[in-house]
């Protein structure tokens, strides 16, 4: 869950890492596409959405250390032990997550 003292780390990681441009990229017309169609398109967006993020958290490695012990409640050094597969499980759940997108959009318009 996330609570109210990840929100400014949150805010931070989202700017740090700057990816409007990306984004807009990112946005395709589905008009006259079948719902499968936009389902398919909607998955592929979405798997390039967490590539683009993963990308450039490299640049902002304090940022998201930082909302990470905050987010998992663990003190850095536990954060940096984690199975790495763990990690990125848990920042791909934070991207797919509805409320996570929404937030990211306001942050970024």
């Amino acid at each position: 869950m996330l609570k109210g003292k990840c929100f400014f780390p949150l805010l931070k990681l989202i700017k740090k890492i700057d990816f409007k441009e990306e984004l807009k990229n990112l946005s395709v017309d589905a008009t006259g596409k079948t719902d499968a169609e936009k389902k398919e398109l909607s998955n592929g967006k979405g798997v390039d959405l967490i590539f683009i993020i993963v990308e450039k958290l490299v640049g902002a490695e304090k940022e998201t250390w930082d909302f990470m012990t905050l987010y998992l409640e663990k003190d850095i050094e536990e954060v940096k032990e984690m199975d790495i597969f763990e990690i990125a499980e848990i920042i791909a759940a934070l991207i797919k997550d509805e409320r996570v997108k929404k937030l990211f959009q306001t942050a970024i318009a």
